[in-house]
């Protein structure tokens, strides 16, 4: 696939690099990849071999899929703590042949990773997730994203329930309730029925939301909400 090269994201089409140890299968994945969107994909062995990226808008940067396949679940989580998390500020980054079941999703979600590729899964549905993440959506499964929020929501309120304190962006704890049924996918009338308020209450709390975040669509909250809380 040639040695990898820096990738200047202002031209059309953007690069991918998989990270991993199974180069065979990574160069089958990589060939399979390459479209109007990806303009190349380069197969590595390390994170250290994928070139410092240019932080931006998300449909502007390059990808790095990371391979899970033969890791322990203590390795993900100590890359999520280190090497994974630096470079999701300059890349769009997946994991990819993720276990099922291996429970890294939520804390992987909170260190930026905006997407998830399971062993199972087949090349349509990772380039289906490839081209939701270039257009600035997450890859994730909605209760996993719900899990997410409502633990971080959660975590707040033990540091301080009484006065509680409001959480990022100023939202008071119900505001982060709705925000993260929202995330997950819920309708007004759905977040109306699980909170047991009114629809016109969950009106008034997205509007709250919205103006607090400083966002205009419920995709822009989710991105927010995965990036914040």
């Amino acid at each position: 696939m040639g040695e990898p090269k820096p990738k200047d994201n202002a031209s059309e089409s953007l690069h991918a690099y998989l990270v991993g140890r199974n180069k065979f299968q990574n160069h089958v994945v990589a060939s399979a990849m390459q479209s109007d969107r990806i303009g190349k994909c380069f197969v590595v062995d390390t994170l250290a071999k994928v070139p410092s990226g240019i932080a931006g808008p998300s449909s502007r940067r390059n990808l790095v899929l990371f391979e899970c396949f033969g890791l322990e679940v203590v390795e993900i989580l100590a890359l999520l703590q280190g090497d994974l998390h630096a470079i999701a500020s300059q890349y769009l980054v997946a994991l990819f042949n993720l276990r099922a079941g291996s429970g890294v999703e939520k804390t992987a979600l909170q260190k930026g990773v905006r997407g998830y590729f399971y062993e199972k899964d087949s090349m349509a549905i990772v380039n289906k997730g490839i081209d939701s993440m270039l257009a600035g959506e997450l890859w994730v499964t909605r209760q996993v994203l719900e899990d997410s929020l409502l633990a971080s929501r959660d975590s707040e309120v033990g540091k301080a329930r009484f006065p509680q304190k409001n959480g990022p962006g100023n939202l008071t704890s119900r505001e982060v309730d709705v925000l993260a049924l929202l995330t997950g996918g819920a309708t007004n009338e759905g977040i109306a029925e699980r909170l047991c308020i009114s629809v016109n209450t969950v009106r008034t709390h997205v509007y709250n939301i919205f103006k607090k975040i400083k966002v205009n669509s419920r995709l822009q909250a989710s991105l927010w909400a995965a990036e914040n809380l």
